[in-house]
Formats: structure tokens, sequence, C-alpha cells
């Protein structure tokens, strides 16, 4: 059947007016198939060629998608096209694999490789893509820069400044300050001018506060949010004073409600900040009336009034105390001062930016806001070549089509201004400013929103359309999704007309007796349901705990009931990858995982919780900064109690009890000194070996650290301590090795990129984790039927079945408002100013206008989130969260659910859909916007809350449930779903005893429970030996056949879980800078490199031995400071020797170097191989050399020992005997002739050694 549009999707797909399109793409409303008709219909109708559009999308996958979705689109016409047609589109559907569908970064990538030289840059750059790299370079950078500033700070601004935003252990706040300062410039078309202006803000202009501009947009409309939200405090007690019979209460606020309208009035008649300030300072509020023998539930109500006048009061001094607690004067002063403080932090950010992007152009980097940098720049040069190049790229593109316009920042949007036609009209964007859920990468929705204002205005030939249909969910949930937005999203909280954008209901292929529940299910972790429910200790949960044990038991139960879901024509049993469960952050998703294992639900756990964070890290980096420095109370602790160590609580103490005073590490190392003279006790005899082998590792670990650098270090700890082995034993035991694993690589990547020093490398760890820089990638996991278990942002652009918004009560991340600076990308930036001499910290009003743009943008875009997240769902929805008791509720030991819902309408107004403002903008969670959206519906109403009030919902089509769990009802159902935990005594009683069946061979039974590998010995030993690990076999003198020597046990051969370099060092003699003198090994192999070089078809000179080494050197294969100390006569005395005249006899069958594997039976080598095991062994190695002549086989070897009087001739003989006849044993099987004579040669005293 074909596919029907909508008015609207033709309308997207044929329109072509004189200006720009917009299509505000509601979800689930087919904007990426509406994008790929358009293309098609311009290729068919328009006669436009692929390589003529431009389509920029948000990620490599989705430009994969759209190529995909394209060539099958274009197949498909071509299968129907007339014969006439087909040449054309086959050629449009080879273009599609090089037309320009790409993201942004890919596009300027391109860009700057194919006109670079407009520009003077290296083409040969490469991408700074590696966070890693890239943090730790902007630290090197700005540690250099942060000299300089000192070195010239001769005012000491500089050092205030430091002070301002740093702490008293580290300047890493201003280090932080400026890196996101200079991630805010770049995403602008012009950075230097963005950081000029954020100086000018503290600016008035000349003007008097009150008159200034910066007043009037910035704090007049606060004034009037703060009058509606008391108005609205005060008609919510009147109406519990009424319902109370309380008339003291009720005239007392009835009164005071007119005071508060006649100081609104006031105000608004004042023509200062002053008058304004004394106006709102001196208002006084009445006391509450006492309540004297109160009747029924007066007192009840009379609490509950009293609980919101006392907030109600302390909201309001709280506002005049942020906005107006200095008077116009002292705040002139104040932004003055704050004034030269931000010019000198920006001067600062500018010498950061010049430095690190003259650091970057010296190595030839380019970070992806570089390139797109340097595409603006070319797009906007003004030199003839580039107006050229610009005037082509315009003409190239009949139309630039934008996907997911919403996320694009200003910087993007600009780039793609300059390539559209002069005057734009080519240019089409596809989005959803609901969905906009990137500010934190500096997307810029306002873009979208302003294009959607002024595009639907009647007079500019831009058009704007509007794809409101959902083909995606039920009617149910679209109807919910209008509820709770409609109610709380506009254009001042949110930043969106919702009324505008409502969902419609398009999926009409679903049947109309499909299951569309959605349902809030609301748990309460310290307040039961009713009164009687207390549970023991071990059964009462926390809220993370609670939440997910509701969703599992849901999850479980619809899967064991085969409830049935709809599926194209017909329906069919809910399966496990028909469940999504989404959540704000990922702090729930241990929880979750181990919660889903008891359950039996297997869930894949996408975007996984940052691995720096896990408690096997951060046990590593506690073992690293003490073996920087032990003087770490915290970190040392830390390892004491791991499993590294293994002491527990009592241990601890007592290790402290030996030394009060002082660090900790003090404390520990006067035990271990004092412990051999001290009397024993059995405290320290537990506690001395563990603190001893301790000490001894940290002494070895520094040494590593010192000489074979970090990654080696790291191994290192994992070989002695087993801590690698030890985890994979633990829950979760494979993840935990990967994160150990990470680490390790981390550091590969660390010590790759050039930086040194472990303590550097730590900080860098610790600054990460408190970014939460280094997220986990999470793999996929290849089976589809599998809870999927993921964020809200992970969640954009999937659908599921059955989706769960977790945790909705979970209060927003609001750190962007924390810290003495706030940033803005509109405003700039909003500091607290520091007095360096008085020690007083002063927010100037410039930081709370920031603070409050910053909070609103956040809370609009958490509302945003919340859109994605509900819109996730086609069929159920469930929405989970904790709840408190509410206001006045605290006071009752139960759980009073018509409190909690009468707090929600209170939120409301009788006379508006819309929730007040003042309420929305308070908001600390999703709870708290969801909660007074369904407290004035009918199917809430029936059951709690206040059924009197004046509902505007009555009529609302949606159907929700609202559901409150305790931790009673939870353990109900864990009870009920077979998964309580079960005392072991009565589990034991249930049992009952079985017959034994005749049957069963016990005999077999016994011999499979006995059973024991028989090849044991095998597995404490590789079937790979080297020489030097092997020789030990033939160590005896006396035994001159192979079969005659003493046997190795394979226990102590191979040390278990070796690890070995992934490729050789390089010699230090060569790898040296030839400037140290060098050491008699070092002299040895270099001979012995000579030896192996010399020309044996002539009598070896000193001319041409002499020769030979300058060739070596100059070939950079000898140091100039070796070279000089080869004793060349020694050289040639060795060929003066009765085995250098053999071998100088015997030029071509003189085989030097020569490698060889010699295979045996492992029986013949390990003693505890059983005689009738056959099992191989291959040992490998490299015979210096041997000659074959008619008088037979003479093998030879050189040796670098020197002889001391401890070290004989004698010694030496004894020393390699057995590898002498291992390598004549080898000879003996290559050539099939036994070896005659074995020398060893001793390079150090130019001696022969014969070996029998």
């Amino acid at each position: 059947m074909a596919f029907e549009y909508t008015p609207d999707q033709l309308k997207a797909i044929k329109d072509r007016p004189a200006g720009n399109v917009l299509v505000s793409a509601s979800a689930g409303s087919g904007k990426t198939r509406v994008l790929v008709d358009r293309i098609i219909d311009m290729v068919k109708n328009q006669h436009v060629d692929i390589d003529q559009l431009l389509v920029v999308t948000f990620t490599n996958a989705a430009a994969k998608e759209m190529r995909q979705r394209l060539q099958a689109a274009l197949r498909e016409e071509f299968n129907q096209a007339a014969e006439a047609e087909k040449g054309r589109l086959l050629t449009q559907i080879q273009k599609v694999a090089v037309a320009d569908i790409t993201t942004m970064d890919a596009y300027c990538q391109k860009l700057v490789g194919r006109y670079y030289y407009l520009l003077g840059i290296d083409p040969n750059f490469r991408i700074l893509a590696d966070d890693t790299e890239k943090q730790l370079l902007k630290d090197q950078v700005w540690g250099a820069v942060r000299e300089d500033l000192y070195g010239n700070d001769e005012d000491g601004s500089f050092a205030r400044l430091t002070e301002n935003f740093s702490n008293d252990r580290s300047d890493d706040g201003l280090a932080d300050l400026i890196y996101r300062l200079d991630e805010f410039a770049n995403v602008t078309d012009d950075p230097d001018g963005w950081l000029n202006a954020v100086t000018d803000f503290y600016d008035l202009g000349g003007k008097p506060l009150y008159a200034s501009e910066f007043y009037q947009k910035n704090f007049a409309p606060k004034i009037a949010e703060a009058f509606t939200k008391l108005k609205i405090n005060h008609q919510y007690m009147i109406k519990l004073a009424q319902n109370g019979a309380l008339d003291k209460d009720e005239k007392a606020f009835t009164d005071q409600l007119a005071d508060i309208e006649a100081l609104q009035k006031a105000v608004s008649n004042c023509t200062s900040f002053d008058d304004v300030r004394k106006s709102l300072t001196g208002f006084e509020f009445a006391d509450l009336p006492r309540l004297n023998k109160p009747q029924g539930e007066q007192k009840q109500f009379h609490g509950q009034i009293s609980a919101i006048n006392q907030q109600t009061k302390k909201d309001f001094n709280a506002f005049c105390n942020k906005y107006f607690g200095m008077d116009e004067q002292a705040n002139v002063d104040l932004m003055a001062a704050a004034k030269q403080r931000v010019a000198k932090l920006i001067s600062a950010v500018k010498a950061f930016r010049t430095a690190y992007e003259a650091t970057k152009h010296q190595r030839h980097l380019m970070e992806f806001i570089d390139i797109e940098q340097a595409a603006y720049r070319i797009l906007n040069d003004d030199s003839p070549q580039a107006r050229q190049v610009q005037a082509k790229l315009r003409d190239q593109y009949y139309e630039i089509m934008t996907d997911e316009y919403q996320d694009n920042n200003r910087l993007q949007d600009a780039i793609l201004n300059k390539l559209a036609k002069e005057g734009g009209g080519n240019r089409f964007m596809v989005g959803d400013s609901k969905q906009s859920i990137y500010r934190f990468r500096l997307a810029d929705p306002q873009m979208f929103i302003s294009k959607q204002h002024t595009y639907s205005l009647a007079d500019n030939d831009n058009e704007l359309i509007t794809l409101a249909d959902n083909f995606r969910s039920t009617e149910n949930v679209d109807n919910f999704i209008n509820l709770i937005f409609e109610q709380i999203m506009d254009r001042q909280v949110g930043e969106i007309d919702y009324s505008d954008a409502k969902l419609q209901f398009g999926a009409k292929y679903y049947p109309k007796d499909v299951n569309a529940d959605v349902s809030v299910l609301l748990y309460s972790p310290k307040k039961p349901l009713s009164e009687g429910e207390d549970l023991p200790a071990e059964q009462v949960m926390d809220a993370d705990v609670g939440q997910v044990e509701i969703i599992a038991q849901k999850i479980r139960q619809m899967v064991d009931d085969h409830e049935r879901i709809a599926d194209g024509d017909g329906d069919r049993p809910v399966d496990y990858g028909d469940f999504a469960v989404i959540s704000p952050t990922r702090g729930s998703q241990i929880t979750m995982s181990s919660i889903f294992k008891d359950y039996g639900i297997p869930a894949e756990i996408t975007g996984a919780k940052s691995y720096l964070k896990t408690t096997e890290i951060q046990v590593m980096l506690s073992l690293l900064s003490i073996i920087d420095n032990p003087y770490q109370d915290i970190p040392l602790v830390a390892v004491l109690r791991s499993p590294i160590v293994g002491l527990d609580e009592n241990q601890l103490a007592y290790l402290r009890i030996n030394q009060k005073t002082g660090n900790y590490y003090e404390s520990v190392l006067k035990f271990y000194r004092d412990y051999p003279n001290a009397e024993p006790n059995k405290y320290a005899q537990a506690i001395y070996p563990l603190i001893d082998t301790l000490f001894k590792q940290l002494d070895h670990f520094k040494n590593v650290a010192k000489q074979d650098g970090l990654v080696a270090l790291i191994w290192e700890i994992y070989n002695q301590t087993g801590y690698l082995d030890y985890v994979g034993g633990m829950p979760g035991g494979y993840q935990r090795q990967t994160n150990l694993h990470a680490l390790y690589e981390r550091a590969f990547d660390y010590e790759k990129n050039g930086f040194k020093g472990l303590f550097r490398f730590v900080l860098f760890i610790e600054r990460m984790q408190a970014r939460d820089d280094d997220l986990a990638t999470a793999v996929p996991n290849t089976s589809d039927n599998m809870v999927h278990v993921m964020t809200i942002h992970g969640s954009k652009g999937l659908q599921f079945p059955i989706v769960f918004l977790n945790d909705i009560g979970k209060q927003f991340n609001q750190q962007d408002t924390m810290g003495r600076a706030v940033l803005n990308d509109h405003l700039g930036i909003g500091i607290s100013y520091l007095d360096t001499t008085t020690r007083e910290i002063q927010e100037p009003l410039q930081r709370q206008a920031v603070l409050d743009v910053t909070k609103n943008a956040g809370v609009s875009e958490e509302m945003r989130k919340l859109y994605v997240a509900l819109t996730r769902a086609e069929q159920r929805l469930f929405l989970v969260g904790k709840v408190d008791p509410g206001k006045g509720g605290s006071r009752k030991p139960t759980l009073d659910l018509q409190s909690i819902v009468e707090s929600w309408q209170s939120q409301t107004e009788e006379s508006a859909i819309l929730l007040p403002m003042a309420e929305r903008n308070s908001a600390k969670s999703y709870l708290d916007w969801i909660g007074p959206a369904i407290s004035r519906h009918p199917d809430v109403v029936k059951d709690y809350g206040d059924s009197r009030i004046v509902n505007l919902l009555a009529d609302d089509p949606s159907r929700l449930s609202l559901e409150f769990y305790d931790n009673a009802k939870v353990a109900e159902g864990k009870k009920q779903s077979g998964r309580a935990a079960v005392d072991p005594r009565s589990w034991i009683d249930q049992q009952q005893a079985v017959e034994s069946d005749s049957d069963v061979n016990l005999r077999q039974i016994k011999a499979i429970m006995n059973f024991r590998y028989p090849h044991q010995a095998a597995t404490h030993t590789t079937a790979y030996q080297s020489v030097s690990e092997i020789k030990r076999l033939f160590d005896d003198p006396d035994n001159v056949q192979l079969g005659n020597y003493s046997l190795i046990d394979s226990d102590q051969l191979i040390k278990p879980g070796r690890y070995t370099q992934p490729s050789l060092a390089t010699p230090k003699f060569i790898s040296e800078n030839g400037t140290h003198k060098p050491a008699p090994t070092e002299v040895g192999t270099a001979t012995h490199l000579v030896l192996q070089q010399v020309d044996l078809h002539q009598q070896p000179t000193k001319a041409t031995i002499v020769e030979l080494i300058a060739n070596l050197v100059k070939e950079g294969i000898l140091e100039e400071n070796v070279a000089g100390e080869i004793n060349v006569d020694g050289i040639l005395r060795f060929y003066a020797s009765s085995l250098g005249a053999v071998v100088l006899a015997n030029p071509e069958t003189t085989y030097r170097e020569v490698p060889f594997s010699l295979l045996m039976k492992a029986k013949n080598a390990f003693k505890d191989f059983d005689q009738n095991d056959d099992q191989p062994i291959l040992i490998h190695g490299i015979i210096d050399g041997y000659v074959e002549s008619e008088a037979g086989v003479v093998l030879f070897d050189y040796k670098t020992d020197r002889l001391t009087p401890k070290t004989t001739v004698d010694t030496i003989h004894e020393r390699y005997d057995g590898q002498i006849r291992l390598y004549a044993t080898a000879v003996d099987q290559i050539l099939g002739r036994p070896v005659t004579k074995k020398y060893l040669y001793l390079l150090s005293s130019d001696q022969l050694v014969s070996v029998q």
C-alpha cells in the first residue's frame, strides 16, 4: 500500500518558497522520511543532481542511515521508472556514495583539506580528537602561560584573579574556568568579539541602575514573578482556612493579600532602584493567629497553613536579599571592581588561546572546533581567491539541508549561512526545539526558536511547516504527553509555546483495544502507607532500590503473565526486548543491574557509569597515590582496607593507637619499626606480615616507576598484588577487569603522548573524575531480547513498545550554577567577587542575572529532556519516582496521600490550564511538574485531592493511574514474584529426605566428583621455552649425553601471569645519546656485534676493523662513545687464535647468528611429568656460530663475562656448560652429524675456553 502523506508532510516535500524552509517536526512525525522524500522529489521532478545537495546530519550514524535510505528509495524509483529515466536515476544512485551527506565536522574537514592554502595552514595536520591528549596539552600550555602571568604580575592583579576562582589547595578552579570560556568563545563566529562583550556586560552605559537596560531586562520581570508566587500561596492558605473553618486565619491572609497587591502597585510606581529596595524590604508579614480550642481537623489545617506561611516568608526574604541586599551606590561600585577582575580574566583567556593555538600549530594539530573555525574563515575571507571559492561553493549547492537543526551551535549555523545563496532561499532545516537536549555541548536551541517565531510572521518569504502528527505512539500516550506539557511548557519556561506544537495522534494502525496504559508509580522510602507496617531493618530500602524493585516487579509480572502488545496487524506476547528503562542519569544503573539479575531479567545497560569512579579503579588510584607520596591518609587507609592488604577496621584502629598524633603513615611506620623489639600479641602478629609485604612492594613499585615508567608500573602492580585476578572473581568480575585494563590503556595513552610522571598522572585522573569526563563506551549486546537500560540522552532517536521513566523525583543537576563563576553563551559570565583585603565574597547583580538565565535555560532543557523521555513510548508508559510527604504532611506517622495531591493542586491556578510560571521555574525534579499537572486530572481527583476545585481538565481525553508504594508493598511484591530472601533455617526445615536411587552408579559419581586433570604438570609451564629458561637442564658438567640430566620442577620454571613487553626495547648502547661513559657490558655487546659483521673472506686487519666500526656508527647502529671503547686488538687476537684460524679457513661454511628450534619430550625436561606422557615442548634460541669442516663441526659462543677473583674460567665454564651442550644438540639435529668441538670465547680477556 502506498504511503499516505499528511498535508503538512506534502508541504515539507514539495514547497519551495522564495526564502528558507524550517520544519518543526514533533517526535514520531516521520521527519527523516520527509527529508529523504524531498531529496527524491528534487532528483525526480526538479532534475537536481545528488551532488548539488549538502545534507548535514548530527552524527555519522545518521549520515550512514540517510545514505542507505536514499539509495533504497532511489532503487525503488529506478525499478518503477520508464526506460528513458533509468539512466539518470542510475547515475544518481552511484553519486550517493560520494555526495555531501555528512556531519558538520566531516564537511568542514573536507573544506579545510581542499582550500587550506587560503589560510596558509599545513594541510597535513593531525586531528586532536583524543580527550586525554587534548586535556594534557591544555594543562601543559596553561602551566607555561600561568608562570608568565605570575612573572609579570607587577600589580598583583593575576594573583588576585587566581585567588578569586581557586581554593587553598590548587588553582585548578581558574584553569577550568579559562578552558570553559575558551570553549564558549570557540562556538561563536567571532570568538574575540564574544570575549570582549563579556567585560562590557558589567558596564551600565552611564545610566542609573533602575533606568539601565540591564535592570529592566533582567530584574523587573523577577519582581513580577515574586508577587505572583506570593499571591498564589496566599490564595491557597485562604482556601485551606475556608476548608478548615478557620475564620481568623482566613481574615488575616485576606487582609495580607490586599497589602501585597498594594505593595505591587507601589513598586510599579517607583523611579529608582533604592525606592524599589525600600518598598520591598520594608514590607512586614502579619503574624499567624493563634488557634484556641481546635475542633475536628482544624489543627491539621492550621498546621498546613503555618508551614506554607513560614516558607512564603522565607522565600520572599530570600528574594529581597538576593536582588536588593545592597543600595544602588554599593552595587555600582561592586560592578566596577568586578569589571576589572573580569577584564583580567579575559586577558588571561586570550593569552592561553594564543599559546594553545601556537602549540597546536607547532605540532601540526587541529581540534574539530579549530577545523570549523578554519572553515568559517575560508568562507569569510575577503581575498580575491577566497571570494572565487566562496562563489563556487554557493553556486554548487541547489539546497542546503540540515537535520536535527536544534542541536547546531552558532558557528555551525554561520558556516551554513555563508554557503547559502546570497540573500538566502536555499536552506531547508528540520528539527524539533522540544528535543534540544545538548546544551552541555553548547548547542543553541534559540536559533531554531527564533526562526520558528519569525518564519511564522506574514511579512517574510520564509516558510514554517509544523509536523505535529505522531505516528509512533498510541492515542493515550499522546494525550498524556499533551496533558503534561500543555500545563508546563511555554515561551517563559521551556522556551517553546507548546500550544502551537501539541502532538496529534497519527498512528491509526493500532487496534482500538490496544493496551495503552499510562501509570505514575510513586514510592515512599521513609513513611509507610498505613500504620503498623514496620519492616525488619534489613528489608527497609533506599529510594533507588525501591524504585528499581517496582520496575523489576512490573516487568517480571508482564513477562510471566504473557501480556500482549500490538505488533503489525495482530499482537504477540511481550518480550524483554520490548522494554526500555530510561533514567535522567547513570546513578542507579549499578543498582538496576544487580536487581534485574536477582529477578532473572536480562538487561543491556547502555552508557555505563564512568569506569574511573568504580571501586577497583579507586583502589588502584589510591595505591598509585601512596607510591608517589605515602603521607596521604585517605589513600593509604583505602589501600590498607582493600584486598591488596586486607586489614579490617579493628586492625586499622590498632595501628592508629600506636601513635595518635601526626599522619596515619607515621603510625604505620612506627608500628613497622617497633615490631621486632616489641612484646608480641595476636593483633601485631597478624598485621606485621601484611605491612611488611606492603612496604616491600611500595619500595619495588617506586623503583619500577622511576626506571620503567607508568605503564610498566601498573602492570607490575597487577602482577605483584594479584589484584587483576582478584577482581575477576568478584560479582561483575569481567567488567571490573575490563575497567582495570582501561586504566592501563589510559596510562599507555598518557605516556605515548609524551607526558611523564606518576604524580601528574594521578592528578590528571582525579580531574577527569571530578568532571566525569572519561565515560566508558558501552558495547551493545548481540541479543535483542534484553531490557534496554539507558539515559535520556542515550534514548534520543529510539522508540520502544513499553517505557519506564525511572527516578522522576531525582533532583536536577544544577552544577553549572554553582561555584564562583556562572557562564552563559549569550550574556557571558557572572562572577562572585572576592575582596582580597577583607576576604569578603560579594555577588554583583550581573552574576544574579547570568544565574537566573542559566537556571532558566537549565530548567527549560530539563523540560525538553522530559519530553524526549516520554515520547520514546509506543504503547505503554510508566513513570516511577520517589515522593516526599508534601506541605504539612511531614508531621504525620504515615504518608498522607490526600495531602500530597492537595499540595500539588495548590500549585495550579483555577482559571488557567498553564501552571504558574513561578512554580514551574522553581521545580527541582520532573515530579515537581508531573505532580501538579496530573493533580487536576479526573482519574486522580476521584481518588485523591480536593474534588471541589474548579477543574479545567474535567474533559481531558487521557487516561492514567496514580499508585503509591511503601517498603511493605514493595516487599510484598517481591515475595509474590518469588524473589524474597528466604531464611536459611526455615529453608532447611522445609526440605524433605530423598530416597536413594539404586540405579545410580556411586563409583561413577565419585569418579566425577574427584576427577583430577591427568596433565596437571603441563598447566604450570609453557610448551614454548627459550634457552635461558631451559638451560638448567644441562648444568651438570659431567653429563655429556642429552638424556642424563637433573629434571626441573615445572612449578618453578615459569612465573604464572608474567607480562612481556609488546616489542623489544632498543639496546641502551644504541638508544643513548652517546654522551655518557659506556658500561663494560655495553662495550662487550658492541664487540660481539662487530665480530658478527667481520668479512671472513679476507684476513682482518686493524684498518678493516676500524672501517667496519666507523660504518656501524654512520648507520646509527653504534654510538661514537661506545665505538671508541671497542678493543680492536682484541678482535684481531680472536682471529689469530686457533678457533679464529678455523673460522677464516672456512668462510663459506661458517654460520653466525643461527636461530634454531628444538622439539623434545616434556618428561625429559620436567620431573613431575608422567613417564608415559609424550607431550612435547619447543625450545628456541640463537647460536653465535659454528663451522662445518672436513675435520668436523666446531661450535663457538661469545661471552662478555669479566674474570675476577670470584669469577674464574672454571666458574664461567660451569655457568654455560648446559647452554653450550643444548646448542650442540640442536646443531646435531640440524646437520645430522655430531659436534666435535665446543668453545666459549671470553671477549673481556681474549681467552678461548674449550667445553667437553
